[in-house]
């Protein structure tokens, strides 16, 4: 019974809360495990005072961003500083329902994941766990060059070319989820080379 009461809560209280978010949260994927949405902070943003559900929460960073601060409101009134992020990085949370307001206190966008886990109770998790950027694996060195204009010496290995979407300008959106896929068609994050 007491399950019960804290599920029902649970899910009464995220209701809410997600039914509140300011538009910097996109929801990409709601279903019956997760609810993941795609945040965006532009540079020195404000976002106003906003909640979050109960659920245990991962975060996987898409950018190179700086810190991000972090203003609770009363009773429990606190502020705290997420430092900067890299791209590929990610925190797991503890389930915490949570009010609070942003300020992404950068020159640079803040984007990222945040996923929910719906089916694990917020007492599962007993502490923050974070990643760093996972480091691409070694490459062989790669015998197709480009042709050079001068000397042989100033070839540059295919590999080291830029990514076929140079094109697209970090600074005023996050980069489309298609460009995620890579060569094989395959749903590695190709920001993560």
């Amino acid at each position: 019974m007491l399950k019960c009461t804290l599920t029902l809560a649970l899910l009464t209280t995220t209701a809410l809360a997600q039914s509140s978010l300011p538009k910097n949260y996109k929801t990409i994927l709601n279903n019956h495990d997760l609810l993941v949405m795609r945040v965006h902070y532009g540079p020195h943003e404000f976002v106003p005072m906003h909640d979050h559900s109960a659920y245990p929460t991962v975060f996987v960073y898409l950018n190179d961003s700086g810190p991000v601060r972090i203003d609770h409101e009363p009773p429990a009134s606190f502020s705290v500083t997420r430092l900067p992020t890299h791209t590929g990085a990610f925190r797991i949370a503890p389930g915490m329902t949570e009010r609070h307001s942003i300020t992404n206190l950068s020159d640079e966008p803040s984007d990222f994941l945040r996923v929910e886990f719906k089916t694990i109770l917020p007492t599962d998790l007993k502490q923050v766990t974070r990643g760093e950027v996972p480091s691409s694996p070694a490459r062989a060195p790669s015998s197709r060059t480009r042709p050079s204009k001068s000397t042989a010496s100033s070839a540059r290995p295919r590999s080291a070319a830029r990514p076929r979407h140079s094109t697209h300008d970090h600074s005023s959106s996050p980069p489309p989820i298609s460009r995620w896929r890579d060569r094989e068609g395959s749903n590695r994050s190709s920001q993560a080379r």
